[in-house]
């Protein structure tokens, strides 16, 4: 790899080492040996902690963490402080996980970060650090040399070993849903995940959980309460319970961020209007510009830290730039117009879908419904065919596959969508075959198109969605 520091390095030079470095993070294993946790500690120590210069908010769940991230960013953003924000995976480019006041980190940035963190990786004995574990080393130095207020830090998978965790001393933790999702890592019930998501909350710290009503976060039948507190299952779901236990366990303060703090709450399709009445909201009223209805828990999440943080002095809170900074939020592939009438979100697991489900009838209103749908082999896709099949949403289903180590045959998803009583399935090859034919159902029908899933599905019609415009399919 060509000296970057070298004098006589140009704009080409640079160009074609970032894209050298791409290469080499690619080749670089999503595991490693031991758990990654262990190896961001030991790479921070030769990186100097430089997580110490700035404040931190440490975010884990199984769904609507990245959108949680994303609001806490911007309220703080709006209300004048500089931030930085570390979410995974991407969608197009690998620099969208690290940002910088909500801009992605520049390509020279990243690549003098990145080989900072290879030299730490070569004193670690070489070929010692995950593909997780660089882009963590490139946030971390780049938020210290920008000089951050506050860096809202996501996980990747998990939270007691994830890599983020050997971020020691954040202000707040925050837990969002919690759903049965990478059994074979985490645990195979939905109290054994929220053991390792709760895993992020520190000693005498505060976390914020975010509560929704799913079938998923029903204590397991056979689980009883521990003796010496027999009646905390009473009104509480398995996940709260492990949480708020944890939480006391640690002598930290715990926050519930529930629907029921949600009133007046109209979806209008295009956007929605609620009122939050808590502990530090009194019947205010905020917008979103989504039709989604699982952002109104994950923004009523930010908002609930962000008054937490107001009350304790740590930051000052402007009422009307809160209030616009949701407004504002936007988040790729979370219920995304890339054109008119066409839909991309990235629900990828049950609770993902039922959400999505939720969502459909308010922004498709008297319109006729097409989905286009691929998934993963490591998700529960016969449930979700299940979930959608049973929904009578849509007219047709297109179908196809991701490609890469995850990929699911298509035909093996019309299978499951056939099994559970779906008729007008269809199979394409490719994503943009896919996604030309459910454009050409949508303009037969006067339909709009959802597409859902996969992350990898959302990404790949993002990066292409300008050369589908260009065939005027809309």
């Amino acid at each position: 790899m060509k000296n970057y520091n070298d004098n006589n390095c140009t704009d080409y030079d640079i160009e074609n080492v970032y894209n050298e470095a791409c290469r080499y993070l690619e080749e670089i294993p999503q595991f490693m040996e031991g758990y990654g946790v262990d190896r961001s500690t030991r790479m921070l120590d030769i990186l100097g902690h430089p997580e110490g210069s700035y404040k931190m908010i440490h975010v884990a769940g199984t769904n609507g963490k990245g959108s949680v991230s994303l609001y806490i960013n911007d309220i703080l953003k709006e209300n004048g402080y500089t931030t930085g924000l570390f979410t995974s995976p991407h969608l197009i480019d690998i620099r969208e996980r690290i940002r910088i006041n909500g801009k992605m980190i520049g390509k020279d940035a990243f690549l003098r970060h990145f080989l900072t963190v290879k030299e730490a990786d070569r004193q670690l004995g070489g070929n010692k650090l995950a593909y997780f574990d660089y882009f963590l080393g490139i946030a971390v130095l780049a938020f210290a040399e920008e000089k951050v207020d506050f860096a809202v830090m996501e996980t990747g998978l998990g939270g007691r070993l994830d890599s983020t965790n050997a971020l020691e001393t954040p202000i707040a933790s925050v837990i969002t849903t919690i759903s049965l999702e990478h059994t074979a890592i985490l645990g195979d019930t939905v109290e054994k995940i929220a053991e390792e998501k709760a895993g992020i909350i520190k000693e005498s710290g505060v976390v914020v959980h975010m509560v929704t009503a799913t079938a998923d976060q029903t204590a397991s039948k056979d689980q009883a309460a521990p003796a010496d507190n027999a009646t905390c299952y009473n009104g509480m779901d398995a996940a709260s319970f492990v949480i708020r236990s944890r939480a006391d366990k640690l002598n930290a303060t715990y926050i519930q961020s529930s629907p029921e703090d949600i009133i007046n709450c109209e979806n209008r399709g295009n956007c929605i209007d609620f009122s939050v009445s808590n502990s530090y909201y009194i019947n205010d009223c905020f917008r979103i510009n989504t039709g989604a209805m699982y952002q109104v828990d994950n923004c009523l999440c930010a908002l609930t830290l962000a008054g937490y943080l107001r009350e304790q002095g740590i930051i000052n809170q402007s009422a009307d730039k809160t209030k616009k900074a949701v407004e504002n939020a936007y988040w790729p592939g979370r219920m995304e117009m890339v054109q008119e009438g066409f839909f991309v979100d990235g629900a990828h697991n049950p609770e993902g879908i039922q959400r999505f489900l939720e969502s459909v009838p308010y922004i498709a209103g008297e319109k006729k419904c097409i989905l286009l749908f691929s998934v993963v082999n490591d998700k529960n896709f016969r449930r979700m065919a299940k979930m959608v099949s049973e929904s009578g949403l849509f007219k047709k289903i297109v179908v196809t596959q991701v490609e890469g180590k995850r990929k699911l045959e298509a035909d093996a998803i019309r299978e499951a969508y056939i099994d559970n009583g779906a008729s007008d399935v269809w199979v394409c090859d490719t994503i943009e075959d896919a996604c030309l034919k459910a454009l050409k159902f949508a303009k037969e029908e006067d339909a709009y198109v959802f597409a859902a899933g996969s992350l990898y599905l959302a990404g790949d019609i993002l990066g292409f969605t300008d050369r589908i415009n260009k065939k005027g399919l809309r």
